[in-house]
């Protein structure tokens, strides 16, 4: 009887390994293909985060400071910004592209989710920015700590209106410096998508 107990358990544990694996390996493939093997990896605008940063490193929070689940903030693609409490123009700027590059994706729009990272409450300015120019977008809370630590890969850098990037299974792998062309962001991020089929 023991013996049988044991055995359903290595099958239980190997399902579940296989299971994993198979969320993680075309992730894994996507990366190495896209900076290792594409013959047009040298023309990406996109700066590679290594190691990539679990988004479970920034405990993030909604507005009223409830820790947001793994299920919530995994299954798709993400397009992120860090924000403070005002929204400036650069700001302004940066969201826009958000939106804009995120609806140019077409018949993969719905792959990725725009989230604003809040190091601090809205403004009452920023909250109606937001309300009326991205309603869309969903919006967690960290501590400024917790990201600089979190990002301490990067020499703790926050760059100011960055955009980044976060695959389906919660690492946050890419950043585009402000300044970077939204066609040359939409451009990458097809050819991501293109060899990636999970999120």
């Amino acid at each position: 009887m023991t013996e049988q107990v044991d055995q359903n358990i290595e099958r239980s544990n190997t399902t579940l390994w296989l299971l994993i694996l198979s969320f993680a390996v075309p992730i894994i493939g996507a990366y190495a293909y896209f900076f290792f093997v594409d013959d047009y990896s040298l023309g990406n605008h996109g700066e590679l985060i290594q190691p990539v940063i679990q988004i479970e490193k920034l405990s993030l929070t909604d507005i009223s400071g409830e820790p947001i689940s793994r299920d919530e903030l995994t299954h798709h693609w993400k397009i992120l910004y860090i924000a403070d409490k005002d929204c400036d123009s650069a700001c302004q700027e940066t969201n826009y592209y958000m939106r804009q590059i995120n609806t140019a994706l077409g018949k993969n729009a719905s792959r990725f989710k725009r989230m604003i990272i809040h190091l601090e409450p809205m403004s009452t300015g920023f909250k109606q920015i937001s309300e009326d120019e991205y309603p869309s977008a969903l919006h967690s809370y960290a501590s400024r700590n917790k990201l600089a630590k979190a990002f301490s890969a990067l020499n703790g850098e926050l760059t100011s209106n960055a955009i980044y990037i976060m695959d389906p299974l919660g690492n946050i792998m890419m950043r585009f410096s402000q300044g970077t062309s939204a066609k040359l962001i939409l451009k990458d991020l097809n050819r991501l998508l293109k060899i990636s089929r999970i999120g």
